[in-house]
């Protein structure tokens, strides 16, 4: 009876182990394929080969090609990783580290007019290169437009969309009627610093040339707390990047009568052109919420119309004592408060 008892108590102490081996062993096969995951995820990545993407039942819905750079939400630890700006999942082994690239859609950039829903197999592009392909008709929020592509913003990055690869557009309801002011400073005074705090305490976005001719153009929309700010003084521009703001300075090779500055789109937008470098801060406030305007009437100033590509534009809202000349035809400032438009 005894042996009996001291070999069933071996057995029994044999099981044992042997289960707490099995426990050890998957518990160590958790963590290292938990690890794989930390060493392959990081927020920026790039697909390391042409592979498949999935939906949230690991059902494929599309292929993404190698070399695509894609974002991945927060804290995913599966080995199927969500994607940002989608309900769309990429293994984990099919992806390596990244540093963040720059996303042509910027963060002032607002959804357009039209949505677009693609069709039910569609090809996306980057740089002219198609990346990504998709299965199934979605529905997008158009960012950005030219002359080849509609823009949207998925997995983190921006794809062209063809013409030919869109079933439908339809009107986007959510789209708000945008607007921009355009600062000029033609030297440092001691008023810019509040207003320069000002515009960084309200989160107002600073905005290049180039920006400013897409919007106009109907290439982009803005979100509605836009400057564009012109000046040329070093002051002024040490004092902006000090704020974080950006300043143009390069303006003056740029034509202001091919930026049609708003009439074209005078039925939901304004724009608003202030010197405002004398301005208290009140004045200032009002300025930028287009508080102290009056629309003037440039048809009579031919030399002065604004065109844009489709040459609707004939008048533009400025600061109620600031007008514009031309010296290059021989105009002269006859209003008091100008500004030459050779500046634009």
């Amino acid at each position: 009876m005894r042996k009996r008892r001291i070999k069933k108590r071996r057995i029994t102490s044999a099981l044992i182990v042997f289960l707490l081996i099995v426990i050890i062993c998957i518990c160590l096969i958790s963590i290292f394929s938990g690890e794989k995951i930390k060493v392959s995820y990081n927020q920026y990545a790039i697909v390391n080969k042409d592979t498949n993407i999935y939906d949230s039942k690991n059902k494929k819905i599309g292929k993404i090609y190698k070399n695509t750079y894609i974002e991945l939400d927060k804290n995913n630890n599966k080995k199927y990783l969500k994607v940002k700006d989608s309900n769309y999942y990429i293994y984990y082994e099919d992806i390596k580290k990244s540093k963040k690239q720059e996303n042509i859609i910027k963060d002032y950039f607002v959804p357009m007019a039209e949505n677009i829903t693609l069709n039910d197999k569609s090809k996306l592009y980057i740089k002219d290169k198609v990346s990504l392909e998709l299965n199934k008709g979605y529905v997008y929020e158009v960012y950005y437009k030219d002359d080849n592509y509609y823009y949207i913003k998925l997995l983190g990055n921006t794809f062209g969309v063809k013409k030919e690869d869109i079933k439908e557009e339809t009107p986007n309801k959510s789209v708000e009627k945008d607007a921009i002011s355009i600062l000029y400073y033609e030297n440092n005074t001691d008023k810019i610093d509040e207003q320069f705090k000002y515009i960084k305490d309200n989160k107002y976005y600073s905005i290049s040339i180039e920006d400013f001719t897409l919007w106009v153009n109907d290439k982009i929309n803005l979100n509605n707390k836009t400057v564009l700010i012109l000046s040329k003084d070093e002051e002024v521009m040490k004092k902006a990047k000090e704020n974080g703001l950006y300043v143009e300075n390069d303006y003056g090779n740029y034509n202001y009568r091919t930026y049609n500055a708003t009439c074209k789109r005078g039925t939901k937008t304004d724009l608003s052109v202030y010197q405002t470098g004398d301005m208290d801060i009140d004045s200032f406030k009002k300025a930028l919420n287009g508080e102290l305007l009056v629309n003037i009437d440039l048809t009579t100033y031919s030399a002065h119309n604004l065109r844009s590509e489709d040459g609707n534009a004939t008048s533009i809202p400025v600061l109620n004592y600031h007008f514009f000349y031309d010296s290059s035809i021989g105009e002269e400032c006859n209003e008091g408060n100008c500004l030459d438009t050779k500046y634009f």
